[in-house]
């Protein structure tokens, strides 16, 4: 092989090289979009047929992480074709009419994502429950994910995700705070991770009005959650108004009588965890919930996993002198919809 030829072909390899670099680099950057700012305002939905009912006497409060509508799982990521996922969908769907709430706190709601057949999850919720009024607050955007990475049939692609609010009542001031990813996590792998953070709107009761601060906490490194909880006070510190304070908080209470050995994740260890042990010792004017349950009823106690539950990662909180419980309780009658369980307070509001 003469010398022209051999540089004619390292000049064609090299060309080769570069142009699947530089597209590899394209559809990196268009595949996991820009990040989600800060702090954001954002719109509230009304049903065009939204009726105006007279304020409650108590307010009936739940929170619900449903699961992007996928049930149980061996492992998150495992595959549900379009039949199952409605069918999951009018599971919680029926739950949430049968439990009967106002308003509803929900996490893991998927809009028109890939994965769940480009399903809008709280249009399909809402169209069976009747809430006229819901606010959403996108947590994950991503235009392509190429997870699991086999087969790539299965793969997210595009996802678009949130926490969502439903509710009888009038919504405004709707906003979204993002926190900080995990810093455990690879630079490359927070690029496609979810984004945690608060969900707030304020519900109208008549002359009445509460911000709902709607929360999902990250689930797997206990310093990112810590930090969370912090920075959750430090937005409620921002708040001049009574706050009803729920969500997924991936943690239990500091009195759980079982912090470690679950059957269905033995790495999982909240012994030394200071995410609500900080919390309460810290949050002013808060009222903790005393559970109305059945001492040895692990479906009236505990929220995770749903067909066999064994830790309440699912709470509620009120903060303000104006606010008081009247009664909270595990939405045991979800059954398996999701893979938690949702829960339920009633409260009293001045």
């Amino acid at each position: 092989m003469n010398k022209r030829v051999a540089w004619s072909m390292c000049r064609y390899v090299f060309s080769l090289v570069l142009v699947v670099v530089i597209g590899t680099g394209v559809f990196v950057w268009w595949a996991i979009g820009g990040d989600l700012p800060t702090r954001s305002d954002l719109p509230v939905e009304v049903s065009a047929d939204a009726p105006i009912i007279p304020p409650p006497e108590h307010l009936v409060v739940a929170s619900y992480n449903i699961g992007h509508g996928q049930g149980i799982k061996e492992n998150a990521w495992d595959y549900r074709d379009k039949s199952v996922t409605e069918q999951q969908l009018s599971m919680v769907s029926d739950a949430m009419i049968k439990l009967n709430a106002d308003v509803w706190l929900l996490q893991e709601v998927d809009i028109n994502s890939h994965r769940t057949f480009r399903i809008n999850q709280i249009e399909f919720i809402k169209s069976r429950t009747k809430h006229p009024y819901h606010a959403c607050a996108i947590v994950w955007e991503k235009n392509y994910l190429p997870f699991p990475y086999w087969p790539p049939a299965h793969h997210l692609g595009y996802v678009r995700a949130a926490n969502c609010v439903l509710s009888r009542f009038p919504l405004s001031n709707h906003h979204r705070v993002i926190f900080e990813k995990p810093k455990s996590h690879p630079f490359w792998y927070n690029w496609g991770y979810i984004d945690r953070g608060i969900e707030r709107v304020d519900v109208a009761l008549g002359d009445h009005k509460i911000a709902l601060l709607n929360v999902h906490l990250e689930a797997w490194e206990l310093e990112a959650r810590e930090s969370q909880i912090q920075k959750t006070l430090e937005y409620i510190e921002e708040i001049n108004m009574p706050i009803i304070l729920g969500g997924d908080f991936n943690t239990v209470m500091p009195n759980a009588p079982k912090t470690s050995d679950f059957a269905d994740d033995k790495n999982v260890d909240y012994a030394n965890e200071k995410t609500l042990p900080w919390f309460l010792e810290h949050a002013k004017n808060l009222s903790v919930p005393t559970l109305s349950a059945e001492a040895n009823n692990n479906f009236q106690n505990y929220t995770f996993p749903a067909n066999a539950p064994d830790r309440r990662l699912d709470h509620i909180f009120l903060l303000g002198p104006s606010l008081s419980f009247i009664n909270f309780r595990v939405g045991f009658e979800a059954g398996v919809a999701s893979d938690h369980l949702p829960v339920v307070a009633t409260v009293k509001y001045k």
